[in-house]
């Protein structure tokens, strides 16, 4: 549970805090504030929906309704660098297993494409066979990267091939 403290308005406050603030006190097992110390309880409200691509959900200060405290969010549009931030973060954790990465190109009708850049006389060597062995394909690996640069892929782009291999369950 989570108190409010009406004389100075400190929020959150919890049953933990106000404790500590009173070791006079002998709490019962079902907790209740000291009576006169001001600490009003405050409901608590589901979380709203928010995209935490571009959003930041942080909780408000509490709103008196009908004379009870309820709980209040806001959601806080995120920068532009906020934005690119987390979509690079997220794109370092993004992998997908070899077989889903090749069957997802296959397809989606790209893999001889994709084949005929590998097999090109110029094709770093590790690359080739980055594709053709590494378990695991890591979104932002130099071998996927080149990959995208060579067939002229957006970032976007790659972003779906990653999340639709994901699904592909055989």
């Amino acid at each position: 549970m989570i108190y409010l403290h009406e004389p100075t308005g400190e929020y959150p406050v919890s049953e933990g805090v106000i404790k500590q603030r009173h070791p006079q006190i002998s709490f019962t097992d079902i907790f209740a504030p000291p009576d006169g110390e001001g600490y009003a309880l405050v409901q608590e409200t589901p979380r709203p929906e928010s995209n935490p691509d571009t959003e930041n959900l942080e909780e408000d200060v509490p709103e008196n309704v009908d004379g009870r405290w309820v709980q209040k969010w806001k959601i806080v549009p995120l920068t532009d660098g906020e934005i690119a931030t987390r979509l690079q973060v997220k794109r370092q954790g993004t992998t997908t297993p070899l077989f889903n990465g090749q069957a997802v190109l296959m397809l989606l009708g790209e893999m001889p494409a994709v084949q005929a850049v590998l097999d090109a006389p110029e094709t770093p060597p590790l690359y080739k066979l980055a594709f053709d062995t590494i378990p695991i394909w890591r979104r932002l690996s130099p071998a996927i990267l080149w990959m995208q640069e060579q067939r002229g892929w957006s970032d976007d782009y790659i972003d779906t091939l990653f999340a639709q291999a994901n699904q592909i369950e055989i």
